[in-house]
């Protein structure tokens, strides 16, 4: 369902990937371990044009009177997002795309421990990709939270549900301020995902938001799942 992510390239790398010709994020550490509740890179559209810049990772409706007393969402379920006022309005006017180079999903064997995977492109470019989000501001503050959808079926062995995958030849419509037609924008995430990932197995190390480094995406020998193809 999407708890941890992955993003390792320079802000301006990434900025130049997603044709963002306004950055207003400093210069980052990379990180293979974001969790939910720190600032994630995501990409939104402006009056002057595409923005590269930071946002909490757990969505705080401006209307909150209260936000550390109710929850902060990191995930918006596809099924019913028009029926949540936390997502509603923000579905139609604020869209943005959650920038990673990979995220991890875990699975249970029976009888045995939580197995973390990485789950990047399948075509093995190791180039970033992008999750759909929606975002709202309340109190100076912007954060998000990533749209998810029940998983492919290539990868439903793994988890139920993925986040939405936005690619590149839909960013334009996806980011669109001036569309609000909430028909077409669920048409537009019902559409299949056309970035294909794959999903390798990683040490548990991840599982601890207190680790960090580049150890965590090493992949482990042989399959513990077999891929389908």
């Amino acid at each position: 369902m999407c708890g941890r992510i992955v993003v390792t390239r320079p802000v301006d790398v990434l900025a130049a990937f997603f044709g963002a010709g306004e950055v207003v994020a400093g210069a980052r550490e990379p990180s293979w371990n974001v969790a939910p509740g720190a600032e994630i890179l995501a990409v939104a559209d402006t009056r002057s044009g595409r923005r590269l810049g930071t946002m909490r990772w757990g969505l705080v409706p401006s209307w909150s009177t209260d936000p550390s007393a109710g929850p902060r969402p990191t995930n918006a379920r596809i099924e019913g997002i028009l029926d949540k006022a936390t997502f509603a309005e923000s579905l139609a006017r604020r869209r943005c795309l959650v920038v990673v180079d990979g995220f991890y999903e875990s699975r249970r064997p029976p009888g045995g421990p939580k197995q973390p995977y990485l789950l990047d492109p399948a075509d093995g470019s190791g180039d970033p990709y992008a999750l759909a989000a929606i975002w709202d501001r309340h109190d100076g503050e912007v954060s998000c939270a990533v749209v998810t959808q029940p998983a492919d079926a290539e990868l439903a062995w793994l988890h139920d549900r993925m986040p939405v995958r936005i690619a590149r030849d839909r960013w334009d419509a996806w980011l669109d301020p001036a569309n609000v037609d909430v028909g077409e924008i669920m048409r537009l995430l019902a559409e299949p995902a056309t970035v294909r990932l794959r999903a390798r197995p990683v040490g548990t190390r991840v599982n601890s938001a207190r680790n960090d480094g580049p150890e965590l995406v090493e992949i482990l020998s042989g399959e513990i799942q077999p891929q389908l193809m």
